[in-house]
């Protein structure tokens, strides 16, 4: 039986010693540019959501999305429980790998009974 690694709790560095001695990678120019052009259409992507959170001819679905859309961005979503049953096998703890796959089948459930509920 293979032993996992043992965990760190806390600082495992030595104080003044950085963990990432590098720091932070500096980003690529490509997205320098493709942040640059969404800075750019920011306020036209704005003005197109608020215009079809206030067309009266627009469905109320659209006028919902678009409602929706304002609220999550400037009081951030909403917190989604999600009820879950997990087994894991008894022997070793879950890979990171399996945990992705369990995430994945979880969600992909709720979305399923939330579709047939909808």
């Amino acid at each position: 039986m293979e032993t996992a690694e043992k965990r760190v709790v806390g600082r495992p560095f030595q104080p003044g010693v950085s963990g990432n001695p590098g720091g932070r990678p500096a980003e690529s120019q490509e997205t320098k540019d493709g942040k640059a052009m969404l800075r750019k259409a920011f306020p036209a992507a704005v003005e197109t959501v608020v215009s079809i959170l206030s067309e009266p001819g627009a469905k109320v679905s659209e006028r919902m999305d678009a409602a929706r859309y304002i609220i999550d961005r400037v009081l951030g979503k909403s917190v989604q429980p999600i009820a879950a049953e997990v087994t894991a096998p008894e022997d070793r703890p879950l890979t990171l790998d399996e945990c992705f796959e369990l995430a994945e089948a979880i969600l992909a459930e709720e979305r399923e009974r939330r579709d047939k509920g909808a």
